[in-house]
This record gives C-alpha cells, structure tokens and sequence, in this order.
C-alpha cells in the first residue's frame, strides 16, 4: 500500500528535477529520523521483549484478544522499553 501510494506520488510530478529533489530531500529526512532514534530501545528482532510478558485477563479494563484477529499479540506491553519521541512545530526540517 505504502509503495503504491509512493509511485503514484511520483507519477503525478511531471518536472523531473523537482521529483528528483523531493526524492532526495525525503530520503534525506528518513536517514535523520533513522539515525536520531537508533538507540531507542526498539529492536527489530523482538529482543526488547525479554523480560516482558503479559497474561491477558477477564477484569475489567483489561484487553482483550480481538476475536476477529486472534493470535494478534500484545506489542504495546513491551513498549515501556522504548523511548518515546515526538516532533514540536518548532522541530521543522
């Protein structure tokens, strides 16, 4: 979905310096983000979950496995072991 909206994206710019630009300012801002969040404690191959579990129950205010997706998992339980970020106005590229 993302590579078909990106191609469309790019079929639509008919100057060939301006796409070339916004590619190379786009891919500019992935490696900044890349590099600021390297240490973030996000680790692809799931080992920022050691040590990290959950056991689903029927109290109130507690999730649920979603019926319609079973087998799903519970990826927001680990996610204390990340550092979280944002962007203010003020961060501008």
């Amino acid at each position: 979905m993302v590579d078909e909206s990106y191609t469309n994206a790019l079929q639509r710019e008919t100057n060939d310096i301006a796409r070339e630009k916004g590619i190379d300012i786009g891919e500019r801002i992935a490696l900044m983000i890349f590099e600021n969040r390297k240490d973030d404690g996000f680790m692809p191959d799931n080992s920022y979950r050691v040590g990290c579990s959950y056991t689903p129950t029927n109290e109130p205010g507690t999730h649920r496995e979603d019926i319609f997706n079973l087998g799903q998992g519970y990826e927001g339980v680990c996610a204390g072991n990340m550092t979280p970020w944002g962007m203010s106005l003020e961060e501008k590229v």
